[in-house]
This record gives structure tokens, sequence and C-alpha cells, in this order.
């Protein structure tokens, strides 16, 4: 499985309408449940489904995961995204190796986009990316789930991102860095201009600061 992102199902949504389906989408996800058993899966994957025929939508990496888990890759959602950013994503994987604000960090980089959804309807009005440098507060021997599941939501809609930013900035700027705060919820993208550091776009969720 080479498409986490859903490259191949999704559509370009408008962004309030995508965010209400992620809001109705989250209702009954199985992404923080230990115990599950068939019946809910099926279940859950066939709504999934349903979304991505109607709409070309798809919530998060959560259909793909619990495929592979139907498949015998029995994983906690964090684990199969922490998976993904290892084999598909980043050039060297996601590794606590990484210095950001003065800080070590676990971070992920790469400059291969293929994977990454970067809609072309938002191209033009849109921050600029070339690559894509991650970072996430974290211990060397504790990185939350829910960072890890977080990190992978800013990625699955990057496009919805660089495009709300756009109008801070005056002049063209590219996406530096993208870092997952300590604080939950709590993130920024920081960006680049010709001249070097151009500013920095806090974030608290899916909802600008």
């Amino acid at each position: 499985m080479t498409d986490p992102f859903s490259l191949m199902e999704r559509k370009f949504i408008p962004w309030e309408k995508y965010r209400s389906l992620s809001s109705d989408a989250s209702r009954g996800s199985l992404i923080n449940r230990h115990i599950m058993y068939a019946d809910n899966i099926n279940e859950r994957i066939r709504h999934l489904s349903e979304l991505e025929r109607s709409y070309g939508f798809t919530y998060v990496g959560e259909k793909k995961w619990l495929t592979s888990y139907l498949s015998g890759i029995v994983e906690q959602y964090s684990e199969w995204v922490l998976r993904q950013f290892n084999e598909f994503v980043f050039v060297s994987g996601f590794e606590y190796n990484g210095r950001c604000d003065e800080q070590k960090m676990w971070c992920g980089y790469t400059e291969d986009l293929s994977t990454i959804p970067l809609f072309s309807e938002l191209a033009q009005e849109s921050c600029q990316v070339d690559n894509v440098h991650l970072f996430v507060a974290g211990d060397a021997d504790l990185l939350l789930p829910s960072k890890l599941c977080h990190a992978f939501e800013l990625l699955h809609n990057l496009a919805y991102y660089l495009h709300v930013c756009r109008p801070r900035f005056r002049d063209d700027v590219f996406l530096d860095k993208i870092v997952v705060k300590q604080e939950s919820g709590h993130w920024s993208m920081d960006m680049i201009n010709d001249y070097g550091f151009a500013g920095t776009v806090e974030f608290f969720g899916d909802r600008m600061l």
C-alpha cells in the first residue's frame, strides 16, 4: 500500500464542506478503539466507502488502516500511521534526531511530494511547497499516539492549510517546516521567501489563530 493519503480516492472539496464532512465522519470512528470486532470494522468500512463514492472524501487514514487490520496486520491506528511515515512518506523515516526551537524533536523530511494531495484547484492561491519538514514534540522514549495521528492529519489536509494561510503574506512564500507543539491541538507552519524567514502561522486544530 503506497498511497497513505488516498490520492486515488480523493477529489477536491471546498474547505468548509470538507470540514463539515470531517466532523460528521469523526462520529463513529474506530481510530481510538483498542478492541474491535469484525462486524464493527466492516460496517465502518462500508460507511467510509460510501463517503468516497459520494464525495471523493476520505477520513484521514481510517479506511486504509481498517482494511489492513482485517487482512491480518493487527496494529493500532497510531502504529499504522508510523509505518506509513517510515515506509512511504519520509526518506529516512520518522526519527528522534531533529532540532527545532532549540529542543530536540521527532522529525521527518521528504522532497518527494507524490504521496501528498496538493489539489490543483488551490495551487495558484496557496503558499508554495517543494519539500516537507515535519517536527513533532515528544521525548526520545515517548511519542504520544495522539500527536502522531495529528501529524498525519496535517499532511492529509496540507493543501487546505497552505491555502488558508496564504492571505497572511503579501508576496509568494514557501513552506519551511511544520511543528506539532507540546500543547494538544497546537501547531504551526513556518514560511520562507527569497530573503529568508517570512513568518509563522499558528493553528489550533484546523483553525488559524
